[in-house]
Parts: C-alpha cells; sequence; structure tokens
C-alpha cells in the first residue's frame, strides 16, 4: 500500500451551498438576450435590441458588448452622415470631404457587421483555391 504525506495529497474543496448573498453564480457565455447599456441613446438602443433579437439567444457573450455598441453608434453616425451628405448641394470641397468620411465610415461598420457575425463573409481567396484544387467526380468517369 502505497503512503501519501501531507502536502502531496490535494485537499477536495468543500461542496456548494445554497446560492445566497456573496456567492457567485457562473452564466454561460452569451446567456440569454443581452440589455443595451445606458449610455446608449435611444436610436442606439432600439437598433441594439433589434440586432439582439435577430440572433439566437446565445450568439452575443460580453466579450462581443464592445463591438457591439461601436457597431451601434457607428451605424447611427452612417445614418447621420448621409442625411448631411444628401443635405449639401454642388460638388464643392464639403460634399467630397463629407462623402469621403462617410465611405470610411460605411467602411468601418462593414468591418464590425463581420466581426459581430451580423453578415456571411466571403470565402478567403486560400479557401476558394482549395476548393478549386479538390477533384471532382465526374458522373461519366464513374
Amino acid at each position: 500500500m502505497r503512503r501519501y504525506d501531507q502536502n502531496s495529497v490535494k485537499r477536495r474543496r468543500p461542496p456548494p451551498g445554497p446560492v445566497g448573498e456573496g456567492t457567485v453564480v457562473p452564466l454561460r457565455p452569451g446567456e440569454g438576450r443581452p440589455e443595451p447599456p445606458a449610455e446608449l441613446s435611444q436610436r442606439e438602443a432600439e437598433l441594439w435590441r433589434e440586432i439582439v433579437s435577430s440572433r439566437p439567444p446565445n450568439h452575443f457573450g460580453r466579450e462581443t458588448f464592445p463591438l457591439l455598441r461601436a457597431y451601434c453608434t457607428t451605424a447611427m453616425l452612417v445614418e447621420d452622415q448621409a442625411a448631411e451628405v444628401r443635405a449639401l448641394k454642388g460638388a464643392g470641397k464639403a460634399v467630397k470631404r463629407a462623402s469621403d468620411e462617410h465611405r470610411r465610415t460605411v467602411s468601418a461598420l462593414g468591418a464590425l457587421a463581420t466581426k459581430l457575425r451580423l453578415v456571411a463573409r466571403r470565402p478567403t481567396r486560400v479557401e476558394e483555391s482549395a476548393d478549386r484544387a479538390t477533384p471532382r467526380r465526374r458522373l461519366w468517369s464513374a
């Protein structure tokens, strides 16, 4: 029979007691549908709720909240910039500057949407070339 000294024996944790004050209850990541943060405007909070309700309940975890917050803020900024570009008349420097800024913001919005998995992503070139290199079964040679 093998003998163990006290330092080599792992001590067992006591069984968990009832959930009460001071007890941390671990939640599954992304459990439920998160409510919008208080610092968002009403329009941004409405967009947050629309996006969250359009995905499965466990789609958004806490780690995605900053990206989702940035997405909602950027989406409202894109709408405001589009209205500003439409309001400007002519082809002056102000219109060009506003439309360039709008274009950059739309690009950032697209990147956030991809990171949040809100839109389908296009296959990369590596995936496309691997797909082309896969031999196809031809029915006439089977």
